[in-house]
């Protein structure tokens, strides 16, 4: 840390600067005034809201950050293109990637063509034309100054800490709210940390990003003491909040985040010395909350809680402080030389005590009952079979299960290979997890891993694209740190790509791309990276007045784009509030006037998005409820037109027809609801009933009014059915 700042690093110095940074030389120069400081004030606005938005995976708060981002770049290219301020600079290699990830949005477009969850791809659309907006923005703050760079990083660490300090809320002041304002008793149901964002995975992926940040400002001389001390103390605090997750894949990406920042440069021997003090500083409260049964319990009472919340206060300030006054005494030895054999020692000892850590694991596994060979097959077991964790156990940390991932890779492979070339349509794995799932049933509306989810969503077109976008970015970015002159914007660049190698690695195991809560940061600090700072300004000389049309008519372009773009935003949340809208006024309606007002709410939302039958399901509700069962009826035969692979429709369409006496319609319409979804339990006991029900004479094979079996009934097979037509 502070202490070995002397230290010598094994590595060769790195090269000179890159001929692309290299400054003209100039006798009168000038300065254009720096005009990306709003645009990076406004993208950590909008990451800041993203990430105390439960991760923007919902509507309508995922539509506010598409609506802001855009605002944001509506006003970055006004700036660059009327006052030439912003202009966006990078190599081939990341134009490529803003390239393919553009292409990637289209793709998913045009899988409307075949889609089967419509509505999910039209909201897909949406989100990877988000992720586009972002790296744009983050090539055009990439081409700024240094000063950009350390602005966007810092924000960046402190949107962090206060999301560690939010989440770490629960467990030490459960009890401290503010109506109205805030309220930490988000561990009442779950003692597992999960909030700001609602998934514990996701809380310690944001923990994860901020890591390397923190490690590069506390290494950083340059600074002043009481920034680096403070770097320091956040980073102890991530690190608790880690473990205070129980997530291994967040444990798993923090080892990917320290290992990276480590191998790209910088002070590597002090940047581990920091990341191992934080460590044990933050020892003392993972202790105690680990330990406590109180801690570790669903449904315990606020006030047990409470009380053990002070005993994990206690323990992380005091280990806070044992940290920070340590540090401040070590600081002391930062001007020490130390000999320049000691760099290489410290490696090859860490070195050995790595290996003899892996062999002391092999040989306590080649010692159990199970001997070696056993233990290894009785771990990938673990990790393929389906089974329920204990999800508010720490010593879950230690287990090999995938948390019944297994599964849901399987489907998602199995979707892929049926349909290898343009997928099932993007966003449809929820539809197709039905399709595909065994007993026991495992809701899930992700595969929980970006890559197979392109796969069956999108074909192995829409992978190549998504996929070579972010290679393509992190290729970019290993150029651009090579080649950058030593200094902070070199180590700032460093922990960035570092985080977005933490996000990528992180997705082949979840489900971080439906999350633009930690997408939209990891791809921001990507594309900050990859952005080339733009040369040097030419000798001061009378310019010649260049015609404005060009450029206005460039940001009129955009500006109708970005518009487009936040229209498409708008509709589908639009029409989701009107459906929610709708149900809400009909539950408190009190006469017909109140159920009128709920059925052209829910009217409304169907005509706002016409590719979800949201709004037709609402209808159909709320026209039961009116008495008017034939309109009903209708509402749903358009709803299974519009949606003909959602199973709850069919389902509802299923109980409507037998309402109304149609038993071969409801037959027809429970079976195609089993196709869909093979194994719900609700449709498989409407099949029995309808099938085990007394038969009217003129349905019946013998024409006498007796029970038919499976084998004997006259009752039409699954599929493809006329249906009645429904007014338009």
């Amino acid at each position: 840390m502070l202490a070995s700042a002397r230290l010598p690093m094994a590595v060769a110095p790195p090269p000179a600067t890159h001929p692309s940074e290299a400054r003209a030389p100039r006798r009168l120069a000038w300065r254009r005034p720096e005009s990306s400081g709003l645009v990076g004030v406004g993208l950590l606005a909008v990451l800041t809201y993203a990430v105390f938005a439960h991760g923007a995976t919902d509507l309508p708060a995922e539509t506010r950050v598409q609506v802001a981002l855009a605002a944001v770049a509506l006003g970055a290219c006004a700036t660059g293109l009327v006052g030439g301020r912003i202009s966006i600079h990078t190599d081939r290699t990341g134009w490529a990637s803003i390239g393919l990830l553009a292409a990637f949005a289209l793709w998913c477009a045009a899988t409307l063509l075949w889609s089967v969850s419509p509505a999910a791809t039209w909201l897909e659309v949406n989100r990877a034309l988000t992720y586009v907006i972002a790296l744009a923005l983050g090539f055009a703050l990439g081409s700024r100054s240094t000063d950009t760079y350390n602005r966007v990083a810092l924000g960046w660490l402190m949107i962090a800490v206060a999301v560690a300090l939010f989440a770490v809320g629960g467990k030490v002041a459960p009890s401290l709210q503010v109506p109205g304002l805030l309220d930490l008793n988000h561990t009442a149901v779950f003692s597992r940390l999960r909030a700001p964002l609602g998934y514990w995975n996701a809380l310690a992926l944001i923990c994860a990003l901020a890591v390397p940040i923190a490690v590069r400002t506390v290494t950083d001389t340059t600074r002043g003491r009481r920034v680096r001390l403070a770097a320091l103390s956040a980073l102890s605090l991530l690190l608790t909040v880690t473990g205070l997750t129980y997530s291994r894949g967040g444990v798993l990406a923090l080892v990917v985040g320290v290992a990276s920042v480590t191998l790209l440069g910088g002070p590597r021997l002090r940047g581990l010395l920091v990341v191992g003090l934080a460590a044990v500083s933050a020892v003392p409260a993972l202790a105690v909350a680990f330990t406590s049964h109180t801690l570790t319990t669903n449904g315990v009472s606020l006030s047990e809680r409470s009380f053990a919340g002070v005993l994990v206060a206690l323990a992380l300030l005091a280990g806070q402080a044992a940290l920070l006054a340590g540090a401040w005494r070590l600081a002391a030895l930062e001007q020490r030389s130390w000999p320049a054999e000691l760099g290489p020692r410290v490696w090859r000892a860490l070195a050995a005590v790595a290996a003899g850590l892996v062999l002391v694991g092999v040989l306590a596994l080649a010692v159990s009952s199970r001997g070696l060979i056993g233990s290894i097959d009785d771990q990938i077991s673990s990790f393929t079979s389906v089974r329920k964790d204990p999800i508010t156990d720490p010593s879950r940390l230690l287990s090999t299960s995938s948390g019944n991932r297994w599964v849901w890779w399987k489907e998602a492979a199995g979707a892929f290979s049926d349909r290898p070339l343009g997928g099932w349509g993007a966003g449809s794995f929820p539809v197709t997890h039905l399709l595909y799932r065994k007993p026991p049933p495992l809701p899930v509306s992700q595969p929980h891993s970006m890559p197979l989810q392109f796969l069956a969503e999108t074909g192995i077109v829409g992978a190549i694209l998504a996929l070579g976008a972010i290679l393509g970015l992190i290729v970019a970015g290993v150029r651009r740190v090579r080649w950058m002159v030593p200094g902070r914007r070199r180590e700032l660049s460093g922990a960035m790509l570092a985080a977005g190698l933490v996000w990528a690695i992180h997705g082949l195991f979840d489900w971080d791309w439906d999350i633009p809560g930690v997408t939209l940061p990891a791809l921001v600090m990507l594309g900050l990276v990859a952005g080339r700072r733009d040369p040097a300004p030419a000798p001061l000389r009378p310019a010649e007045p260049k015609p404005p049309g060009p450029r206005i008519l460039a940001l009129a372009v955009l500006s109708v784009l970005l518009c487009a773009f936040a229209v498409s935003a708008i509709l589908p949340a639009w029409a989701h509030t009107k459906a929610v809208d709708a149900l809400n006024t009909a539950a408190s309606a009190s006469g017909p006037a109140g159920l009128q007002e709920a059925a052209a709410q829910a009217d409304l939302a169907s005509r706002l998005n016409p590719l979800s039958d949201e709004g037709l399901l609402e209808a159909a509700t709320i026209a039961a409820r009116r008495g008017l069962s034939v309109d009903a009826r209708n509402y749903l035969v358009r709803a299974v037109r519009r949606s003909p692979y959602h199973a709850t429709a069919w389902e509802a369409l299923a109980f409507s027809a037998l309402e109304a006496g149609d038993r071969v319609g409801a037959y027809r319409a429970d079976q195609r609801a089993l196709s869909l979804d093979p194994i719900n339990q609700v449709s498989l006991a409407a099949a029995q009933l309808l099938l085990g029900a007394q038969v009217g004479p003129g349905l019946s094979a013998t024409a006498t009014g007796t029970p038919l079996g499976p084998s004997a009934s006259p009752l039409p097979a699954a599929g493809p059915t006329p249906l009645p037509a429904a007014p338009r």
